[in-house]
């Protein structure tokens, strides 16, 4: 579960590194971002992506200070919320161990929404969640258009391949077939799909294709007038205790409690 802060920060830190990736988005003011192999200026309209477990400090000189807003997410979070795409390039982000970018007043859309995204616990109602991770994806891939992608350097010859499995699940995650029926309609051995899969999105293509239903049996409980069994058949589930089980380990709520909260907030907006 992600979480957001924002703050001012004027007295310099030391070092310290998360288990979590890091975005700072530097407000305004200035300072200076540390890293093991790179010092970064904060300076007004920056976004800076730190890698997991990156060694990490923050430095102001005489009379400096900085606007932030921090967000934070786990790897749960990104492969959850996040594009295959975009999880291959957090999971690679390691050298460098960052990525920043500016926004300037001409280009200033995506950071003009950086206020959707809410202080404290990503534990909102889904309708604000899902606005959330819909701006952390598009300051996401600011970042990533400012580094080359790792999985295009590594020279793989099945890229473009399992990019086009990803797509495909995206699309259509209710019945794709097992493993074999997946690997014979792409042209690829059921051991190179596994491995080519897990390497470009740190996951199985199993819980790829389970993270996928429970994200479009949310997304039916959350905007149409169906039931639970129904959201859980739709999204490609047969078992409903395994729906439940599944449902509850990702969103954190049973799929009746889920429902339930979405359409109570709904009903007070009116």
């Amino acid at each position: 579960m992600f979480w957001s802060v924002t703050t001012t920060l004027s007295d310099s830190s030391e070092w310290h590194s998360h288990d979590v990736f890091e975005l700072i988005l530097c407000r305004s003011g200035s300072g200076l971002l540390i890293l093991d192999q790179e010092n970064i200026e904060l300076v007004s309209r920056r976004a800076i992506l730190i890698a997991s477990k990156a060694r990490h400090r923050f430095v102001f000189r005489k009379n400096e200070t900085a606007d932030f807003k921090f967000v934070c997410f786990t790897p749960t979070d990104i492969a959850t919320h996040l594009s295959a795409a975009q999880s291959s390039f957090l999971y690679n982000l390691n050298k460098p161990e960052y990525s920043f970018t500016d926004f300037p007043e001409q280009t200033s859309l995506p950071w003009e929404l950086v206020e959707m995204i809410p202080d404290g616990l990503g534990d909102q109602d889904p309708g604000e969640v899902h606005i959330a991770w819909a701006v952390i994806g598009l300051l996401l891939a600011s970042c990533m258009g400012n580094k080359r992608d790792p999985e295009m350097a590594s020279g793989s010859n099945h890229l473009n391949t399992i990019r086009k499995i990803c797509e495909w699940l995206d699309k259509e995650p209710e019945d794709p077939g097992d493993l074999n029926e997946i690997a014979l309609r792409f042209g690829l051995s059921r051991s190179l799909l596994t491995r080519e899969f897990r390497s470009y999105t740190n996951t199985s293509i199993v819980e790829y294709i389970n993270i996928r239903r429970l994200q479009k049996a949310g997304i039916i409980l959350s905007s149409t007038g169906e039931g639970v069994a129904e959201a859980a058949f739709q999204s490609g589930f047969s078992s409903l205790p395994n729906f439940y089980r599944q449902f509850k380990r990702m969103y954190g709520v049973s799929p009746s409690e889920f429902r339930n909260q979405f359409f109570k907030k709904v009903e007070q907006d009116v």
